[in-house]
C-alpha cells in the first residue's frame, strides 16, 4: 500500500522544517562571528536597538558563545524534528525562546531573527503534530 498525500505531507513538512532549522542555526554563527570580530577590534557592540552597548572582550565572548550554543542547538535539533521524535516540539520551543531573547538583545542587526523566531513559535503552537509535540504513531 502506497502512502497517501495525507500521510506524506506531515513527513515532508517536518523535513522542510528540519532543513530550515539547520539554516537558521548556521545563521546564528553570523552573530557569533560578529561579536567575536567586535571583541577582536576592541570596539563596542550596540544592543537593544542602540539602547545599550557592550564592550570588553569577556562580555562579547559570552554573547558570542550564547549565539553559538543556540545555533548548535538548532542544528542538533534538526535530526529529531526530521524523525518526528516526541521531545522535539518542547525542545524547539525552548531553543526558539533563547533565540528570540538573543535576537532582541542584538537588535537591530538581528531584526530578521525576531521575525523568524516568532514564526517558529507560531508554527509549533498552530501545528504541534509537525514537530511531534504530542506523541503520535
Amino acid at each position: 500500500m502506497s502512502p497517501t498525500l495525507a500521510t506524506r505531507a506531515p513527513v515532508v513538512a517536518r523535513r522542510v522544517l528540519a532543513a530550515f532549522l539547520v539554516a537558521h542555526g548556521v545563521a546564528h554563527f553570523v552573530g557569533t562571528t560578529g561579536a567575536l570580530d567586535v571583541a577582536r577590534d576592541g570596539a563596542e557592540l550596540s544592543l537593544f536597538g542602540g539602547a545599550a552597548t557592550i564592550g570588553g572582550t569577556e562580555g562579547l565572548v559570552v554573547l558570542a558563545m550564547a549565539w553559538a550554543v543556540v545555533g548548535l542547538a538548532y542544528v542538533g535539533l534538526a535530526a529529531p524534528v526530521w524523525r518526528g521524535m516526541a521531545f522535539s516540539g518542547p525542545v524547539l520551543l525552548l531553543v526558539t525562546g533563547a533565540s528570540l531573547a538573543l535576537s532582541v538583545v542584538g537588535l537591530w542587526t538581528s531584526a530578521i531573527g525576531v521575525v523568524i523566531d516568532l514564526v517558529l513559535l507560531a508554527l509549533v503552537a498552530r501545528a504541534p503534530h509537525l514537530v511531534a509535540l504530542r506523541a503520535t504513531s
